[in-house]
């Protein structure tokens, strides 16, 4: 329902107005089939309204480029015989609707300006203006809606969604978020590349609000949030080492004070925050434990998708000939990474494992498992009274909306960055005892659903298992669709218009 959907929508937004454009093309005089070809379509276009080919330029500097758009649309319009200023004003928010009846109608016939315009018109770009901050809301109540399109960063899904991958979100499948920070410029998400500034505004902001309540996420689906160690980032290293991780290695102080070495520190409001994909592991109200890798939800074993990968210890002196990486499904990064790291992991299913153990019974695996009890300080808690790592995690109850726990000193680097931050408290440890804004506090009642992810390429996954609970109001939306996939060769054959499981 979700692809048959989006493929309506595509149709309405991309390949109607497109057919409209051929047929103005025609109507003009020009050759139809130049309306599909990116750049020449452009000029082409500028020619049938009469414009200099230096507004190509202006194409290419933000957000001019939307003004210049709305312009066109205007024009193209004019030189139609469509002159009234309400359709001027809507016809860049509804370009896929005028684009189709000026091309499919009869009635509306190329008209040729004997006497071009000289000068500026104020009150045309005025209107063009106008025309893009509505094409802008437009844009942007159907991408907080309905679906968005996400390019996958990272290995952490690998086995169900790879690096490179282009997927489209639903929206309505997790139930909308509406716009936090609704003042933005469409297609940045946080900054403007080159200009290196923010692509949005918080002079207004929105609390949060989703359509139809909480989210409807379920065990197993993979979805789309914003990073929640992401509200603060240094501008040198970004969302790739988040703020808190450099204030754990370095010290506040020389975070905020070494310019040079760390830049400045930058808060971003919650839908301005790097976008991650996951799978959900647990939900509201449960209690999660990783036992030697498997995961635990209320003391069950819960079934592991079959794409799931781990990370093991290959000993092959001689390597692992062409044949059976191409057969086991090893790509080449991955192999040459391993090569020149011989101390590295190769990830593999299940299915890979037995295999490789098959084909290959000389070459020795062995399964990365850290032991229980062993502590790796990077993951969340971050705190000693918590050894856990990786492999062996856990308990820890996933907190529910409306749901009360005793909070202690003990408990609270469970729940601390939770009332502190997403839910907005002012926490303090006097005597032994857990004060919440400045009020002895025995327990607490969560205001939101919480929720665990994690990666399905296990062992090279950064996850809830590093930073924690995924509040529900950093919820984006639920994946469901490759369009299509480009890897290191180019793109990757059988991956087109692929659904996601």
């Amino acid at each position: 329902m979700e692809t048959g959907l989006l493929l309506l929508t595509l149709f309405i937004l991309f390949i109607f107005p497109i057919a409209g454009l051929v047929l103005i093309f025609r109507k003009a005089g020009q050759k139809g089939l130049l309306a599909i070809i990116p750049i020449v379509n452009m000029i082409i276009w500028l020619r049938i309204i009469q414009k200099p080919m230096w507004w190509i330029i202006l194409f290419f500097i933000p957000l001019i480029n939307w003004i210049v758009f709305a312009l066109m649309y205007i024009e193209t319009l004019r030189h139609f015989g469509i002159n009234k200023i309400y359709h001027a004003l809507l016809s860049a928010p509804f370009f896929f609707i005028y684009l189709p009846i000026i091309g499919f109608r009869n009635k509306y016939q190329y008209i040729e300006d004997t006497s071009p315009e000289k000068g500026f018109d104020f009150k045309k770009w005025g209107v063009a203006l106008i025309g893009t901050i509505l094409l802008i809301s437009v844009l942007q109540l159907y991408r907080g809606l309905f679906y968005e399109p996400f390019t996958v960063p990272t290995t952490a899904m690998e086995g169900t969604i790879l690096t490179g991958d282009y997927v489209y979100t639903s929206k309505l499948a997790v139930g909308p978020r509406l716009p936090i920070t609704p003042i933005s410029i469409p297609n940045y998400h946080h900054t403007i590349p080159w200009l290196n500034i923010n692509s949005f505004s918080a002079a207004i902001s929105f609390p949060y609000l989703r359509l139809f309540g909480s989210p409807n996420v379920k065990r197993n689906d993979i979805i789309i949030f914003n990073y929640p160690e992401g509200d603060s980032v240094s501008d040198v290293y970004q969302s790739n080492i988040s703020y808190y991780r450099l204030v754990k290695e370095y010290g506040r102080e020389t975070v905020l004070k070494n310019h040079r070495q760390f830049g400045d520190i930058i808060y971003r409001p919650v839908d301005k925050r790097e976008h991650y994909i996951k799978r959900c592991i647990g939900l509201p109200g449960e209690t999660l434990e990783i036992k030697d890798g498997q995961v635990y939800i209320n003391e069950e074993s819960i079934e592991n998708p079959p794409t799931l990968k781990f990370g093991y210890y290959i000993d092959a002196p001689k390597g692992i000939g062409r044949k059976l990486r191409d057969e086991i499904g090893i790509t080449e990064e991955e192999y040459n990474t391993w090569r020149n790291y011989p101390d590295g992991l190769l990830y593999f299913t299940k299915n890979q494992i037995e295999l490789l153990d098959k084909k290959a019974s000389s070459i020795v695996i062995e399964k990365v498992n850290t032991e229980k009890g062993v502590w790796r300080s990077y993951l969340f808690p971050f705190d000693e009274n918590f050894k856990w790592n990786p492999d062996n995690y856990g308990p820890i109850y996933i907190p529910e909306k409306g749901n009360t726990i005793k909070i202690t000193k003990d408990n609270l680097p469970l729940f601390r960055r939770i009332i502190e931050v997403y839910e907005n408290n002012e926490v303090n440890i006097v005597n032994n005892a857990v004060y919440i804004n400045l009020k002895k506090a025995d327990n607490y009642t969560f205001k939101m659903n919480y929720y665990w992810m994690m990666g399905d390429n296990r062992h090279n996954s950064a996850d809830s298992r590093y930073w924690g609970f995924v509040p529900e109001d950093h919820i984006v939306g639920m994946a469901f669709l490759v369009v299509y996939s480009k890897g290191e060769h180019g793109l990757r054959k059988g991956r087109f218009m692929k659904h996601i499981n």
